[in-house]
């Protein structure tokens, strides 16, 4: 299973990657297909690999590695903008440090693609270990936590037949 996932997912970032270049030709003034993807383009690969990976994770059932994957992105993005606004404070310049020295040396979608990569890689991660498993792909309320109502058994009484 684990070659096939890999291979899934190889198959879903080079298709989206051959995919981003030929977009290009539909935008006027954009720079030619043959070109290395840029900083936003490699934003928008990572985005959507974390969210195919989320999906994924989702769709079997581990809803906790899904929501902490997308909102820990989410996060180190508010944080990186909190601190570029932070270091307009008197005296926190040092706070906005990292940041511009990123967005200086890559481009503004350099953050994105940090977050979203970090992310995606670590979601990566986890979907091996657990989607990789027979166990993962039972039925489909396999994982779902019973309730108490739903587990509480009525006792009727037996069917007797004259």
């Amino acid at each position: 299973m684990r070659p096939l996932f890999a291979g899934v997912v190889t198959a879903y970032l080079c298709g989206l990657a051959a995919l981003v270049p030929a977009a290009r030709l539909t935008v006027p003034g954009s720079p030619p297909a043959a070109a290395p993807l840029s900083t936003a383009e490699a934003a928008v690969v990572a985005l959507c690999g974390l969210l195919l990976l989320a999906r994924l994770l989702a769709v079997h059932g581990f809803h906790r590695a899904t929501l902490s994957g997308v909102a820990v992105a989410c996060a180190v993005q508010a944080t990186a903008l909190a601190m570029a606004a932070a270091a307009r404070l008197p005296g926190a310049a040092p706070l906005g440090a990292p940041v511009a020295r990123l967005t200086a040396a890559q481009g503004s979608a350099a953050v994105p693609v940090a977050a979203c990569g970090a992310a995606a890689l670590a979601l990566l991660i986890h979907a091996f270990g657990v989607l990789c498993r027979a166990s993962a792909h039972g039925a489909p309320g396999a994982r779902i936590p019973r309730t108490a109502s739903a587990t509480r058994i009525t006792r009727t009484a037996p069917n007797r037949a004259p």
